[in-house]
């Protein structure tokens, strides 16, 4: 049989990245073919559970840091244990993350952090991680969950999302005086971070209020922030204070809790004002039945940033589509201030109950947006 050349099998391999049996299988056929075989099966590891994290653990050990070379993404997931499981995962998970020392992104998800866990991620790839997701996991404190940010000296992406903690006693009353925020104090993380998202079920107040207290992420050009309530709303003003000027791309949500009168209102105070650099914004809400969205235009009214090339409307149809203004939307973005928009994008997203169809809810958008359609830039996302 004639020998395929490297660059080719390697190409044919690469159609298997998604199939593990194939790969394990093509790891066998010949010494050529691991390197690539390892490099789509490993890329991505998910631990979650005992038993598992103890076998990937002798595995990275047998293979003398070969195995180890080709992880990029590490999971952690629902490792929670019983007494007997929890000595498997404090013996197991340090020595799992000092090996790998390539890994790039880190995801922690679902994790109540007892001490064995809490033991293993003071080990982390310090040296090699850029990017951390952290979802759904319960700290006991909120100290606990900085001190995890302060593992990571390379930091560069960062996603927060359901992340909670038992308590903020260790937080003064004024911000402006939180122990660790001192500029000799501040981590490695912070001055290096350039991407922030908070998503859903976090106490951003909380959150930003430590990074504001210490000017943390100063040169974050990417922000994305959900807000539930007026005192999230606040904290996101008050960083937007701070990293405002160096934003290009920034991602809005408010879906408060508590309604006003037949309208959701834009929370006091909440500008963008001086995101003056701004070349992306993306405004999610939710249109519920009954209730006007002006938050949306009067968020948008504050927009004067002479870079802007995109816009972004994400929305949820519970009700009736023209509670938000579409008309005063297409008058105030036909305005000189945004001649340089390339794009207007809108994505509906509607209730099943509703007797609209997307065709016909992007036929009511395209019939506001009269002036904007003439340019052009009009586009729909699905």
């Amino acid at each position: 049989m004639p020998s395929v050349p490297p660059e080719l099998s390697d190409y044919i391999v690469d159609y298997l990245y998604n199939d593990s049996r194939a790969l394990i299988a093509c790891s066998l056929v010949c010494r050529d073919w691991v390197a690539t075989s390892r490099f789509h099966l490993f890329g991505r590891v998910t631990i979650d559970n005992a038993r598992l994290c103890g076998a990937f653990c002798r595995l990275l050990k047998t293979s003398g840091g070969g195995i180890a070379s080709y992880v990029r993404e590490l999971i952690i997931s629902k490792l929670s244990a019983t007494d007997s499981e929890l000595l498997i995962i404090e013996d197991a998970l340090p020595p799992i993350l000092a090996l790998l020392h390539r890994a790039k992104m880190l995801t922690l998800t679902t994790l109540d952090l007892n001490p064995a866990i809490k033991r293993g991620l003071q080990l982390l790839p310090r040296s090699s991680t850029t990017e951390l997701e952290v979802q759904y996991c319960h700290f006991p404190s909120f100290q606990d969950f900085a001190q995890l940010l302060d593992a990571f000296h390379h930091l560069e992406h960062l996603t927060v999302r359901g992340v909670s903690w038992s308590s903020t006693a260790f937080v003064p009353e004024h911000s402006s005086a939180w122990p660790i925020a001192r500029a000799e104090h501040r981590p490695a993380w912070a001055m290096k971070l350039r991407s922030l998202t908070i998503g859903r079920d976090v106490d951003v107040s909380t959150f930003l209020g430590f990074l504001c207290s210490g000017r943390y992420c100063s040169n974050i050009v990417s922000l994305s922030v959900c807000c539930t309530f007026e005192e999230d709303a606040d904290a996101v003003r008050s960083y937007l204070d701070v990293v405002g000027p160096s934003l290009n791309h920034l991602e809005v949500e408010w879906n408060p809790c508590h309604l006003g009168v037949n309208a959701v209102i834009l929370p006091r105070d909440l500008s963008i004002e001086n995101c003056e650099h701004l070349e992306t914004l993306v405004l999610r809400c939710v249109i519920l039945k009954g209730f006007s969205i002006p938050w949306v235009p009067a968020l948008l009214s504050t927009l004067h940033s002479t870079f802007i090339q995109k816009i972004v409307f994400e929305i949820r149809v519970l009700g009736d589509l023209d509670a938000l203004d579409w008309k005063w939307l297409d008058a105030v973005l036909s305005e000189p201030r945004f001649a340089h928009i390339e794009a207007l994008v809108v994505k509906l997203r509607l209730w099943s109950a509703l007797a609209l169809s997307q065709e016909e809810a992007r036929g009511i958008v395209c019939e506001r947006f009269r002036l904007l359609g003439s340019r052009r830039i009009l586009q729909f996302a699905s």
